[in-house]
């Protein structure tokens, strides 16, 4: 009896330890596999966000259109034209100030925008100086290409600048009559160029100062500025040039006038004669 309890004690002990075992088993796969397919999600989650932050978003350029010249019926007209092609496309965006969008081209008043208007008529005088002018309207626009609309032996056309580079993009887009979907590929591809970044390799020329605008109804001629004594120099009259000309002069006739008054004082007296009365011999 004793060796029969002994064995049931010692089955029942090792169908106890048995049992464990399995079960801790069991419990550390599936710890370890719901780990390893968290840290595979969280991985591929990590690699999702990665990957679309890694992607940049592309900003829609911004244009404005400046009439260079003559603001007349028919180069208003063609800026009109133009200004309502490309509002119809998401390719591009405008200035939201139908104001400012009026000052580029040369109209409106009263609106604050009167240095601008003035900026614009800097405008017509070459490529090479309406840089200046371009850079300047296109940084108030906040523009990143700069359609110029100009006239061409009596005939409008527009050409592009582009802001950042302060350079003219080649080619002219032909405004009468002006062709939609032209004027949109030759703008739209020419803005995307222009708000890109600067490559490496890129030089931007250095600005130059702008014109100031002078008004002629307040401006003042020059001859009617005073000078400046402190920035005008110093001009000797006559007598601060030659006075050593009168020192070396009134030395020498104080010279000859010594030379006389000494020779007389020295001089032997002439001989005179006298007669005495009632002489005889």
């Amino acid at each position: 009896m004793v060796c029969l309890a002994a064995w049931l004690l010692a089955a029942t002990a090792y169908a106890q330890a048995t049992d464990g075992s399995e079960s801790e088993s069991e419990s550390e796969s599936e710890s370890g596999s719901g780990s390893e397919s968290g840290s595979g999600s969280e991985s591929g989650s990590e690699s999702g966000s990665g990957s679309e932050s890694e992607t940049p978003r592309a900003r829609t350029p911004k244009i404005a259109i400046v009439i260079a010249g003559d603001p007349d019926p028919s180069m208003l007209a063609a800026a009109q034209a133009l200004e309502s092609i490309l509002a119809g496309t998401t390719d591009v965006t405008m200035p939201s100030d139908s104001a400012m969008r009026a000052a580029m081209r040369g109209e409106g008043t009263g609106d604050g925008l009167d240095d601008v208007r003035a900026e614009r008529r800097h405008l017509g005088l070459g490529e090479a100086r309406d840089v200046t002018a371009l850079t300047v309207l296109g940084e108030v626009a906040g523009a990143d290409l700069v359609v110029v609309v100009r006239s061409s032996h009596g005939a409008p056309e527009a050409t592009a600048f582009d802001v950042l580079r302060r350079s003219f993009y080649g080619g002219e887009l032909p405004l009468e009559p002006v062709d939609a979907a032209h004027a949109t590929h030759f703008v739209t591809r020419r803005a995307q160029r222009a708000a890109r970044p600067l490559d490496p390799d890129e030089t931007v020329p250095a600005a130059t100062a702008p014109t100031p605008v002078v008004d002629p109804a307040t401006a003042v001629p020059p001859e009617a500025i005073a000078p400046d004594p402190e920035s005008t120099p110093h001009q000797p009259d006559f007598f601060e040039q030659y006075w050593p000309y009168f020192a070396a002069g009134a030395l020498l006739i104080g010279a000859v006038v010594f030379v006389v008054i000494a020779t007389q004082n020295n001089s032997t007296p002439s001989p005179v004669l006298r007669f005495e009365a009632g002489g005889g011999s």
